[in-house]
């Protein structure tokens, strides 16, 4: 860890442009494909094959919120952004009876978002990527035919709920996605195995146990397994005051090169030496903005 006085933090409240600007002015390339990843994601930039694949997820989707079949649930951490699982009964769960439908339009990541994933992993190609959080496999999809489309990569992603485990492998064969292992059970049992497994990770995807502690303690764990000028991306940084808290804590870490708050996802880029820290936040009023205007638009160019 270097030295306090060698790393410059530049934390700005911004719009989109200011940012892209910025990081598209640094001569690293880690900064310039950051850049242009956000940047395909903010236009909608979508190719002929890349839109083909993306209607065959949100057909799925579609499907899935329609559906009203009961299924089993076992929730292991946040229920909401004011309740949690009490810490006594986070390793046996809590199980809850839910609609197919509930569980994907609750839990699932929404069409705007599951495009930043996917520009993510398309613009830095990583080659071993690993999600906390797998639920119906909707954002498991989105990263793994980015990784499909770039020719190689291979994915685990981990989920608590058995049954949500099952869909989710049924979704990606349904989809025809081969790169994603799905691994059942509480994080505390499967992640260590996991991180053994992916080891280098130079991609994860935090969106499980939306809870200050758990954020934290998840992001420590990860560290020692990450490649240099890898990227970790946290869901839901603005879903509770204690998420709030650890994405506050996570982005003024000194491993923590540059860091991209964009309201409901965070994006940090780990390196193990990093001379210039830079952390980005856009205005809010863009994403909310954005929301809406894609919720209605999404993939019909």
């Amino acid at each position: 860890m270097m030295a306090a006085e060698t790393i410059r933090q530049s934390y700005k409240m911004q719009g989109a442009k200011e940012m892209l600007r910025e990081l598209r002015s640094k001569a690293d390339p880690i900064s310039q494909s950051l850049a242009k990843a956000i940047e395909h994601f903010m236009n909608h930039s979508i190719s002929p094959e890349e839109k083909e694949h993306i209607d065959r997820i949100e057909s799925l989707r579609k499907k899935l919120s329609a559906s009203t079949a009961q299924i089993s649930v076992v929730d292991y951490g946040a229920v909401s952004s004011e309740v949690t699982v009490p810490s006594a009964d986070e390793a046996q769960g809590i199980t809850v009876q839910r609609s197919v439908g509930q569980t994907c339009k609750a839990g699932s990541v929404p069409p705007m978002w599951g495009l930043l994933l996917f520009k993510l992993i398309r613009e830095f190609k990583p080659t071993s990527g690993l999600e906390l959080g797998t639920s119906l496999g909707i954002s498991t999809a989105y990263q793994t035919l980015a990784m499909e489309i770039n020719g190689s990569g291979k994915f685990v992603s981990l989920e608590g709920s058995p049954a949500l485990a099952s869909l989710a492998r049924i979704n990606l064969k349904t989809l025809g996605l081969k790169r994603a292992t799905v691994k059942t059970g509480p994080f505390q049992n499967t992640m260590a195995v996991a991180l053994q497994e992916c080891r280098p990770v130079d991609y994860a995807f935090i969106d499980g146990h939306h809870e200050e502690q758990a954020t934290l303690r998840y992001f420590e764990q990860v560290f020692p397994f990450l490649a240099d000028n890898s990227v970790v991306v946290f869901d839901d940084v603005s879903w509770s005051a204690g998420m709030r808290r650890a994405w506050n804590k996570i982005i003024a870490d000194s491993r923590v090169q540059i860091s991209v708050d964009l309201s409901k996802l965070g994006i940090c880029v780990i390196a193990s030496s990093p001379r210039i820290r830079q952390s980005f936040k856009c205005h809010l009023s863009y994403w909310q903005k954005a929301l809406v205007r894609m919720g209605v638009t999404a993939f019909a160019r």
